[in-house]
C-alpha cells in the first residue's frame, strides 16, 4: 500500500505512529472510546433497572455506601434514574423562558453530571 491510496483515511498522526510500525491497518482504539463504549453497556431501559428506593431510604450511610454506591450496577441504575428526572424536571418548567434557563444552565455535561453525582 502506499500513501496515495487512502489519504482520505489517515488523520492526525496515525500513520506514523501506527500504521508505519507494521504496515497493517487496524481500528483505532483509545483509552476514552473504550470506556465511553463500557459506560453506554451498562446502561439499561427503565423497566429494566431494580432498585429498591424503599429499602436504600431505610439504610444507614455506611450501609448505602458499602451495598448500594460502591455496587457497579446499583450506582448506575440510581445515576440514571437521577438523571433521567433531572432531565423530566426541566422539561416540565414553565413557562418557557424559565425552561430555556434550565437547559442552559446545565448544558454543559460536566455541571450536569457533577449536580446528578453530588445528589446520588
Amino acid at each position: 500500500m502506499t500513501k496515495r491510496m487512502f489519504p482520505s483515511v489517515m488523520f492526525g498522526r496515525y500513520e506514523e505512529e501506527e500504521y508505519s510500525r507494521n504496515k497493517v491497518l487496524g481500528i483505532q482504539t483509545r483509552e476514552e472510546g473504550l470506556r465511553l463504549a463500557n459506560d453506554l453497556s451498562r446502561l439499561t431501559l427503565p423497566h429494566e433497572r431494580n432498585v429498591n428506593y424503599q429499602a436504600i431510604a431505610s439504610m444507614d450511610n455506611a450501609s448505602v455506601k458499602a451495598q448500594v454506591l460502591q455496587d457497579e450496577t446499583s450506582f448506575i441504575a440510581i445515576y440514571q434514574d437521577f438523571s433521567i428526572t433531572l432531565l423530566d424536571f426541566i422539561q416540565e418548567k414553565e413557562p418557557y423562558e424559565l425552561h430555556c434557563k434550565y437547559r442552559e444552565f446545565f448544558s454543559a455535561p460536566g455541571v450536569f453530571d457533577g449536580f446528578v453525582n453530588v445528589m446520588v
